[in-house]
Parts: C-alpha cells; sequence; structure tokens
C-alpha cells in the first residue's frame, strides 16, 4: 500500500478522494435462481418488488441472467437491464463460392492467390502538384 501511495504522488495524481453520494451511476445484480419478472413488477435483492415498465416482451425459454440498474438524469430516472439466455442453434452459413487467400505487402499493395498482383498506389506522387499549389 505504501509503494502506491508513493507512485501516485510521484505521477501527480494528489490526495486520494472519497466517493461522494450520488456518484454511482449503476449498480448490478450479477445471478439469479427464477425469473424476477413477473408482469409488471421486477423482485430485486435487499429492495423488494419494483414497478417498471418493460419496452419489449420477454421471449418464451429465456433466463435472466444479470440484472443492472442505472441512473441516466441525477437520481430522477432510474432503467433496468436485463440481460437474457437463450440456448439457441446457430447453423453454419452454407459454403458459396471458392476461396481465396490475400496477402498485403510492400513491395506489391495486393497479391492474390490466382496469382493475381496489384502495384502500390502512389498517392503522393500522382497529388504532389496539387499539394504544392
Amino acid at each position: 500500500m505504501h509503494d502506491t501511495w508513493e507512485n501516485s504522488q510521484k505521477r501527480g495524481y494528489g490526495f486520494p478522494q472519497f466517493k461522494k453520494f450520488g456518484q454511482f451511476k449503476s449498480f448490478v445484480f450479477p445471478q439469479f435462481k427464477s425469473n424476477p419478472i413477473t408482469g409488471q413488477q421486477i423482485k430485486l435483492p435487499k429492495i423488494g418488488n419494483v414497478v417498471i415498465n418493460i419496452s419489449r416482451p420477454i421471449p418464451e425459454g429465456c433466463a435472466v441472467k444479470q440484472v443492472r440498474v442505472l441512473s441516466k438524469a441525477r437520481g430522477t430516472q432510474w432503467y433496468v437491464v436485463v440481460t437474457l439466455q437463450l440456448d439457441v442453434s446457430i447453423p453454419d452459413p452454407p459454403v458459396h463460392g471458392r476461396a481465396i487467400g490475400i496477402d498485403l505487402g510492400l513491395e506489391r499493395f495486393l497479391t492474390t492467390s490466382d496469382s493475381i498482383s496489384v502495384e502500390r498506389p502512389k498517392f503522393f506522387k500522382s497529388k504532389r502538384g496539387q499539394l504544392k499549389l
């Protein structure tokens, strides 16, 4: 702790400050055993039931993983952000066309696996006269 104090003094950070009242803008409830949302209420631990306006319906089969309560307008408006989990299998996209390899280099701008090469653009040499003007 002493080394940390010395390093902060050397860098010129000054004396450490305590958080003032109202400085926290959000807090998190990290896990839930069951769905805390019933109708137009959410049950938060140590707070109880809180009336909420649900902006969109929660899909069937989703599990509530995390709830973040945040204040946007200095404690006058509170929002609840609900993180959901749904086990979904996403199919792999079908393969279409053929794959090519692309190499970006210094001598040549672009070289493909089909042995097509593109020379590097020389923007400065082509626009030097306009820059001079």
